[in-house]
């Protein structure tokens, strides 16, 4: 037999074999696989948070595939890059999505285009509020600018026809600020990209937020929640409380772990004193970010108000532990709760403190004030309450103790003048309490949350018109010890009027009428 032909006959079945598809390996594509690619496109072209976490997710399980690698590494890498960015929007930062575009872009060389995006995601600064962290993650700020003006051509270039850089390109426009030289108009985009919503939620919230923008991509797409974040906080710099109350309940059901959002919910609910709430979400804040300053010092005054005065001093006595931030404010209210003890020994050198690291604050000086005419040093008393009312002339607290300390000296004209001033700031805040009132009964709220408000409201009210007919007493026995009966007599009879002075307001005019 030809040597060829026997051959041919040994080797043709390991041929055919090498042909044949290997046993597990199919040649058609696999409907299942190609509908989860196809749901995952769809997600990743959304554009927002919560359609891009379920994006990346489907990616990060398909990547860990070998033979699906090259298929997915791109919208894998492009699912981490938007959510590394999309997080700094809503105020946190957490190192997963960077951290993967980052492995993949040096894993795989193909990827080395993308090197770009993935700093320039790496240098935006997070929209936080406060201190939340003590050493910041970002690159000093010149540092940043060098990498961003490198990096910006080449941005500029691929920005005018992928919406992808666009959108990179226009995070890193509005981190310069937008008095900046480098500042440009974001809407340009919105011709270049009209039907992109990636690109209309850059530009909206670049500089002021546009809350038509913000609107109309709800409209467009409810999953967009991260516009209700961005609606709560311009309502609340334009002091529509309820609004931004009502945008930033139905950010936190969507995107519940943005400290932000549980920190602005936080301050709203201390601004309408309703404590409970206000500790809770202060809580909830600290449970992401545990040393989170703003939070801290919020859960300490919601305690302070609540009279829960020894828990209050732990979390402060915590924030002068871990130093730097916040001190003087953790001070103030270390005394504060500290004199509410009767602890004003201790209170005096938190005060102290305090006073160093808040010089232009009238309150931390009245108390002071305060603490000092407790504890009998007068002339340190005076000069607090006096430095109080340099940056505050109506601080009631101040007008009252140097009153009282005027007093102390029969010096009766000048008692009386202060007292008088006293009086008159006290009307004034009552006035704002009687208008608060009808502001939350014309509101639209509950009946119950209304009448839970109102009830603090006029609480705090009855307690200041109390206050100003002491007030009117003091200025009454002042006038009538400086010898002025006229005006010790319409003074006494003002207090007279007030129930929790009227009986020895009765008997000074009696005294007056003599």
């Amino acid at each position: 037999m030809d040597l060829k032909k026997v051959l041919w006959l040994l080797l043709f079945p390991f041929l055919m074999a090498a042909c044949s598809p290997r046993a597990g390996v199919t040649t058609a594509s696999d409907p299942a696989l190609e509908a989860k690619l196809a749901d995952a496109g769809a997600a990743l072209d959304k554009g927002c948070y919560l359609s891009l976490k379920r994006a990346w997710r489907t990616y990060a399980e398909l990547y860990a595939q070998p033979a699906l690698r090259r298929r997915v590494a791109v919208p894998f890498l492009k699912s981490s890059i938007l959510l590394a960015v999309r997080e700094r929007d809503l105020g946190f930062v957490t190192p997963v999505y960077l951290d993967q575009a980052a492995r993949l872009v040096e894993a795989d060389p193909s990827l080395a285009g993308f090197r770009v995006y993935v700093e320039v995601a790496g240098l935006m600064p997070p929209r936080t509020r406060g201190v939340i962290r003590d050493i910041d993650t970002t690159f000093a700020w010149v540092v940043t600018r060098e990498k961003m003006a490198a990096n910006e051509a080449q941005l500029r270039q691929q920005s005018l026809s992928d919406e992808f850089a666009a959108y990179l390109l226009l995070g890193m426009n509005c981190s310069y600020g937008r008095f900046s030289e480098k500042w440009q108009d974001p809407a340009a985009y919105l011709k270049v990209f009209p039907g992109s919503l990636l690109v209309k939620y850059r530009a909206a919230i670049c500089g002021e937020d546009d809350g038509d923008l913000l609107r109309d991509i709800l409209d467009r797409e409810p999953e967009f929640a991260e516009a209700h974040f961005h609606l709560g906080e311009l309502a609340l710099r334009e002091g529509r409380i309820l609004s931004a109350e009502r945008e930033l309940l139905a950010a936190y059901e969507a995107i519940p772990e943005s400290p932000q959002v549980r920190i602005l919910l936080a301050s709203i609910y201390l601004a309408t004193e309703e404590l409970d709430r206000s500790l809770e979400y202060y809580l909830k804040t600290l449970e992401l970010v545990p040393e989170y300053r703003d939070a801290l010092l919020g859960q300490a005054v919601c305690l302070s108000y609540m009279k829960r005065y020894e828990e209050a001093i732990v979390v402060l006595d915590r924030m002068v532990a871990l130093g730097y931030w916040l001190l003087g404010e953790s001070y103030y209210w270390l005394a504060w709760n500290k004199h509410e003890l009767k602890r004003d020994a201790e209170a005096l050198t938190d005060i102290d403190q305090a006073k160093r690291r808040l010089p232009t604050n009238s309150e931390v000086f009245s108390l002071a004030g305060t603490i000092g005419l407790d504890l009998g040093e007068l002339s340190r008393a005076e000069k607090d309450f006096e430095e109080s009312l340099r940056h505050n002339p109506a601080n009631t607290e101040a007008l009252f103790g140097l009153g009282t300390l005027a007093a102390r000296r029969a010096d009766w004209p000048g008692s009386a003048r202060f007292f008088q001033r006293a009086a008159a700031a006290l009307e004034t805040n009552a006035g704002s309490l009687t208008a608060k009132i009808k502001e939350i009964e014309g509101s639209a709220m509950t009946e119950e949350r209304k009448a839970r408000l109102i009830a603090r409201k006029k609480a705090q009210l009855a307690s200041v018109e109390a206050a100003a007919a002491s007030a009117y007493y003091e200025i009454a026995v002042s006038s009538f010890n400086a010898g002025n009966k006229e005006d010790a007599l319409a003074a006494a009879e003002r207090a007279a009027s007030h129930a929790a002075t009227r009986e020895k307001a009765a008997e000074l005019i009696r005294r007056i009428r003599g």
